[in-house]
């Protein structure tokens, strides 16, 4: 499971696999929690559930690492993958490469100054562009998560290779109308990032979050991802 840590945002990647669910309850608590709850209480329930034998990635802000250090190193020190997530949450498409490296450099600056080790990115509102792989690259990072909004190809280091778009559905669906709707996209090894204003909205969330409970899911690090680990990779963007 990944999840989103800063002031805007929580997120989470869940993986369909032929196996048996990992804390479900403690799943749609998260839904919950994350869309209604405060910071703290957020940070707690990710507590509980890596307590609960969830191992969990963490995208955070450079500013966020600054204010909440303890949290972060205690998160790592669980076993949880802390990514970069920027300094400010500011989306890379709408910015020139040279401004995206300046950001990236701070959140970076933030995290070695806290200690805490990172491989990975997310993008904030997950929204990439071409010009910023290459400084990732010099700047040493691994992967990133998020997604190319452009019609270029997708960069061998991008990691999200996949994107259904919610608002497709335009009218009150059926459990099996939304399992049509996913069907395409349950390929083995591919991402599906779903926006909480359609599928996990008020509208359409109640519905979703049982099909996605009886797809049979196990949470994995973005490390297994990289591994190979098949099925399908749920991404959540809980948004302002």
């Amino acid at each position: 499971m990944s999840t989103l840590r800063e002031k805007w945002h929580a997120g989470l990647n869940v993986w369909r696999t032929s196996g048996g669910l990992s804390a479900p309850s403690a799943l749609l608590r998260f839904y919950r929690c994350a869309t209604r709850c405060d910071a703290a209480t957020t940070r707690a329930y990710l507590e509980g559930l890596v307590r609960n034998g969830l191992r969990i990635t963490v995208f955070a802000t450079g500013s966020f690492i600054e204010k909440n250090t303890g949290w972060a190193l205690r998160m790592q020190g669980l076993g949880c993958e802390i990514g970069l997530h920027g300094y400010h949450h500011l989306s890379p498409n709408r910015m020139t490469p040279a401004r995206f490296e300046t950001d990236l450099q701070r959140c970076i600056a933030a995290f070695r100054r806290a200690g805490i080790s990172f491989s990975g990115y997310r993008a904030p509102n997950l929204a990439m562009a071409p010009g910023c792989y290459p400084v990732l690259r010099r700047l040493g990072i691994a992967y990133s998560s998020s997604l190319l909004c452009s019609a270029a190809r997708l960069d061998p280091m991008e990691r999200c290779i996949a994107f259904m778009d919610v608002p497709l559905i335009l009218h009150e669906p059926g459990p099996e109308e939304i399992a049509d709707a996913l069907r395409p996209h349950l390929l083995p090894g591919r991402v599906l990032c779903v926006h909480p204003y359609g599928f996990l909205g008020t509208r359409y969330g109640p519905v979703t979050r049982e099909l996605i409970l009886d797809c049979g899911l196990r949470t994995v690090t973005i490390a297994e991802q990289l591994r190979g680990a098949e099925g399908l990779a749920l991404s959540v963007d809980f948004g302002a």
